[in-house]
């Protein structure tokens, strides 16, 4: 599908993930393929220098709406914080880990 409607060719990661989802079959038994999904799957999310001040509210409010529903949308006008908030709550969210600078990967 990726060649096909994108014209690139998946990555050696995220085609040893798709053998392993074929040979194992189980996610959800399956160690290795856990393993291997959770991998794929890293949290990428961009770093500010400065907290999120004034949306306490809207913080609170969307945290409990990303853990409740799997799909959340944000809306308002341009400029008005919506990027800003979704990834201060997805940082909030997603587990992470640091690298040896200190740095989220």
């Amino acid at each position: 599908m990726l060649l096909g409607e994108m014209g690139m060719e998946p990555g050696a990661e995220l085609r040893e993930l798709q053998r392993r989802i074929l040979d194992d079959g189980d996610l959800q038994r399956s160690p290795t393929a856990r393993s291997a999904l959770a991998k794929a799957a890293g949290v990428h999310l961009p770093t500010h220098l400065s907290p999120l001040i004034g949306r306490e509210m809207n913080v609170e409010k969307l945290t409990t709406l990303v853990g409740s529903s799997p799909l959340v949308t944000i809306v308002g006008a341009p400029g008005c914080g919506k990027t800003r908030l979704a990834v201060d709550v997805a940082g909030r969210q997603a587990p992470t880990s640091r690298t040896a600078s200190g740095s989220l990967i």
